[in-house]
């Protein structure tokens, strides 16, 4: 087993804690334990995984905050931990600031602000961060910082304020979900420029539509409340 590089066990309804053990297999390069029921927290002995590079355990009942020690994975490139009872994520994520290209926690029970050091992520291309209880505005770092972003969904929360209008600095982004949230005020010119033929923006979801729309968008593809949504 010390050997051994990819490990899936997906969908096999495996229950109980995640063994510690599992920190003790360094060649591994994926672990995929993902659609069991697992619960309990993540173990700490995963941040030993040296060679990790791709962590699926979406699906499951984890808890707790994400370990700092995941934060020190100078390999980690994907983190998928969607639909768990995730409540908080590391404050210190140096170690896989360069690495992490797709972070995936949406339908977990993060609440309060999107945190901080997400902005540190600086070659993330994917976050998904929807269907938690996160609130305040969304930080000017994420347009500012997250440069290499393509997908970057926060639907489903209780974000307010104004729509940043630095999200325009995001050239790469195929993707935006903001609706079902409560932010209020228009779409900027600059964002929906990324929509027309010098961009590559094809999703675009806000709280546009309704009786009374909180947001004002002329280039979304989608308005919500509405039969897409």
């Amino acid at each position: 087993m010390v050997d051994l590089e990819y490990l899936s066990l997906r969908g096999n309804s495996l229950s109980g804690s995640i063994p510690t053990e599992v920190g003790t297999m360094q060649s591994l390069v994926t672990m995929n334990l993902a659609t069991n029921f697992f619960n309990g927290e993540l173990p700490e002995e995963i941040g030993a995984l040296d060679n990790l590079k791709h962590l699926y355990l979406f699906q499951n009942k984890i808890e707790g905050t994400i370990p700092d020690l995941i934060g020190t994975m100078a390999k980690l490139k994907v983190l998928f931990l969607s639909s768990n009872k995730i409540t908080g994520f590391p404050a210190e994520v140096s170690g896989i600031s360069d690495t992490l290209t797709e972070l995936y926690l949406s339908d977990n029970k993060i609440a309060g602000p999107i945190p901080a050091s997400v902005c540190d992520l600086s070659n993330l291309e994917v976050l998904f961060l929807d269907s938690n209880f996160l609130t305040g505005e969304i930080p000017d770092c994420v347009g500012a910082n997250l440069q290499s972003l393509r997908q970057l969904y926060l639907f489903g929360n209780q974000l307010t304020g104004y729509i940043p209008q630095n999200l325009q600095n995001l050239k790469q982004l195929t993707a935006l979900g903001l609706e079902d949230n409560e932010f209020v005020g228009d779409v900027s010119q600059g964002i929906c420029k990324l929509t027309n033929n010098n961009g590559v923006l094809s999703e675009l979801w806000t709280d546009c539509g309704g009786a009374e729309p909180s947001v004002a968008c002329e280039c979304c593809s989608t308005c919500c409340p509405g039969p897409n949504c």
